[in-house]
């Protein structure tokens, strides 16, 4: 018995009435739900069966089945459901405007959603294609919402008449979501009725990856909380610069520099200040650079053949590189004695070590 979608006719409704066919263990299968399961790449929804929370929803042929824990629930039983809205809603928002994004990246460049998967905290989707407009693409959907386009969700009675979009081969029944002027694309998901219900929208980062560009995105409430976190942070700076939107990248900028300048002169004065110690063939510090771990430890082999830097103290054990001009492969094995861990080359070899400053010094003299 396939159980009826009440989420298809219904998407704003969150309270509804059903009896129970099913009991097996946490899995309780109703007559007809308003929960939609987890499907084509969207998480699925959550809420309560009888004040029960429900903590996962799944589809198998056609056969929604929601998990609870601990429960009192018998074939025959009429329940209560409701459904947690601010979390619908937030879906409904994100999966609808997925429909807009791919529906005008595929206007502009020919590009195919082969991949989609929608969270709690974002929406990504990936095209068959490199695609570099953002900001383009941006000012599209957006102007699409302003627009505030009809969205029709519907089964047709003659799907050969209608030309779609689909991620994958559909079996039965297809459902087709079209936003007009925009998108018609295969989905079993709950929608949104318009365009200006998604309020706003920001792709927030960009993946080139081998199959093409893959978008994280965000829609309505979603979009606006981040775009509010981003305000307020930005608020703070330039308190904290005396800046503002002109000016605040031009200081950041200009500190960076002197940030990258200083590093730099500290990197230096630090490996002159390491050199400085160096009178024997192997240095301990508290604390340096790895740069200059590397670079003091050449600074060693050239004067002493061998020579290494430890970084650490006993009590916390060492960060060692070790340099020869013979084989410090060998001297690995003299380490490894002491439980020390590592590898490396017959030129220079490098780990870690639990042994004391005496031990080391012992072993390697």
């Amino acid at each position: 018995m396939k159980t009826i979608k009440l989420y298809d006719e219904m998407p704003y409704s969150t309270d509804f009435k059903a009896t129970v066919i099913e009991v097996n263990k946490n899995e309780i299968i109703l007559d007809q739900t308003l929960f939609f399961p987890e499907e084509g790449g969207q998480e699925c929804d959550l809420g309560t069966i009888n004040d029960i929370p429900v903590k996962d929803v799944q589809i198998k042929n056609d056969v929604i089945i929601h998990y609870v824990k601990k429960h009192h629930f018998n074939v025959g039983d009429t329940i209560e459901g409701h459904i947690d809205w601010k979390r619908r809603y937030s879906f409904m928002q994100n999966h609808t405007g997925e429909h807009l994004l791919s529906g005008i990246v595929h206007s502009m460049y020919g590009c195919d959603n082969v991949s989609f998967h929608l969270n709690s905290e974002e929406g990504q989707v990936e095209y068959d294609g490199d695609i570099k407009d953002i900001d383009l693409i941006e000012e599209k959907v957006n102007q699409a919402i302003y627009e505030n386009k009809e969205i029709h969700c519907f089964y047709p009675d003659d799907l050969e008449s209608i030309s779609y979009r689909s991620k994958k081969e559909i079996e039965g029944k297809v459902r087709i979501v079209e936003i007009k002027d925009y998108d018609i694309c295969a989905c079993r998901a709950p929608h949104v009725k318009r365009t200006g219900e998604l309020g706003v929208f920001k792709i927030i980062k960009v993946i080139h990856t081998t199959r093409g560009t893959r978008f994280i995105f965000l829609f309505g409430e979603r979009a606006y909380h981040r775009f509010k976190d981003d305000f307020d942070h930005l608020e703070s700076l330039y308190h904290l610069f005396s800046s503002n939107n002109q000016t605040l990248v031009k200081q950041v900028n200009k500190m960076y520099e002197e940030k990258t300048a200083l590093e730099i002169k500290y990197a230096q004065l630090e490996k002159e200040h390491m050199i400085s110690l160096c009178d024997h063939a192997y240095l301990f510090v508290e604390d340096c650079l790895p740069i200059n771990q590397r670079e003091v430890t050449n600074h060693l082999v050239n004067v002493y053949s061998t020579g290494g830097v430890f970084v650490g103290n006993d009590k916390k054990g060492y960060r060692y590189v070790i340099g020869s001009a013979n084989n410090a492969l060998d001297i690995l094995t003299q380490l490894k004695s002491l439980r020390s861990k590592g590898g490396g080359s017959k030129e220079m070899i490098q780990g870690f070590t639990p042994a004391s400053k005496t031990e080391l010094l012992k072993a390697l003299s």
